[in-house]
């Protein structure tokens, strides 16, 4: 048998190699539904879900190592809330103590953190504002998705992130007048001087705030 350009079976064939070809991009093998070479197991994710990326690219979206929960899905697809599209094959769940850390480190880059006041912006829930905790640690609920923090209102714990929404922090103006200046500035020089010079650190802090202009 003898195959030119011009047959059937050679045409035939060039477009079985285009095909392969196709598949084997990675933008391709997704398209058609699947990995031609080998069926890979995949992990099963659903709307809600925590993921962390176990590939990385240039990007901050994409970055190794990014966790996310999943706003949408449409076969090997991802979606995070910000609308940038994920591969399936790119990550993996994450874990309860990953979501925590993730989290803490978003509370903290909110000012969620020390005495701060928070409350919720929920027009059908308690408009209640709270003051957290410090030192009574966070907890993260991953059957609520929530992260709670001890307050200072009464003797239990409040979320200040559940289920993909953040409580508002309240950032009070402080009013720093010269007696609470020079007070600070006091706190602040005494581990400097020892205990029969304090006379003197008061007066050097009082010509140092005159020199700058604090006090007239």
């Amino acid at each position: 048998m003898i195959i030119t350009k011009e047959s059937e079976i050679f045409q035939k064939l060039l477009k079985d190699v285009e095909y392969i070809k196709s598949a084997l991009t990675f933008s391709g093998k997704y398209y058609i539904g699947c990995d031609p070479i080998e069926q890979k197991n995949l992990p099963t994710f659903k709307i809600g879900d925590w993921v962390i990326r176990t590939v990385g690219k240039d990007d901050n979206h994409h970055a190794f190592g990014r966790i996310f929960k999943i706003a949408t899905l449409y076969g090997g697809q991802i979606d995070d809330a910000d609308k940038y599209t994920h591969f399936s094959s790119s990550l993996r769940h994450a874990t309860k103590d990953e979501i925590k850390n993730h989290l803490i480190e978003e509370a903290i880059k909110r000012g969620l953190v020390g005495y701060r006041k928070f409350k919720w912006d929920d027009p059908i829930g308690e408009n209640e504002i709270s003051t957290i905790l410090p030192n009574h640690g966070f907890e993260y609920l991953p059957d609520h998705d929530a992260l709670t923090i001890g307050i200072a209102e009464r003797e239990s714990r409040r979320s200040i992130y559940l289920n993909g929404r953040w409580a508002t922090p309240i950032f009070e103006e402080k009013i720093i007048n010269e007696s609470t200046l020079f007070n600070l500035l006091k706190d602040f020089t005494t581990r400097f001087y020892a205990s029969d010079y304090l006379s003197e650190r008061d007066d050097e802090i009082y010509k140092f705030l005159i020199s700058k202009g604090y006090f007239k």
